[in-house]
């Protein structure tokens, strides 16, 4: 597994540390970003996305606050596929649903 932000380290530029996410994800193994901040956070999760569409591989991406996960799913419609939210505004954790 690729946990970040080690290989931020380990990469000379932007370009290769995206290269390095990618060549990770061409790979089929998970890849873990933290320590993130800001805009970054939604580039690299808008690439990651990319690599991993129509190949029937999820993407997940957790913050703690529902406006950051907001400002996030705006944020990668910028730099790549947009982002859906989860759960929905009026689910509350441990209330029934009803179908």
């Amino acid at each position: 597994m690729l946990s970040l932000p080690l290989p931020f380290a380990e990469a000379v530029s932007m370009k290769e540390l995206l290269d390095l996410i990618s060549q990770h994800l061409r790979d089929r193994r998970p890849l873990r970003l933290t320590g993130v901040a800001g805009s970054m956070g939604s580039a690299l999760a808008a690439l990651a996305a990319g690599e991993l569409k129509g190949k029937g591989r999820p993407l997940l991406v957790v913050v703690p606050q529902e406006e950051e996960a907001e400002a996030v799913a705006h944020e990668m419609g910028f730099f790549g596929p947009e982002g859906e939210l989860y759960p929905p505004h009026d689910t509350l954790p441990f209330v029934p649903i009803l179908p």
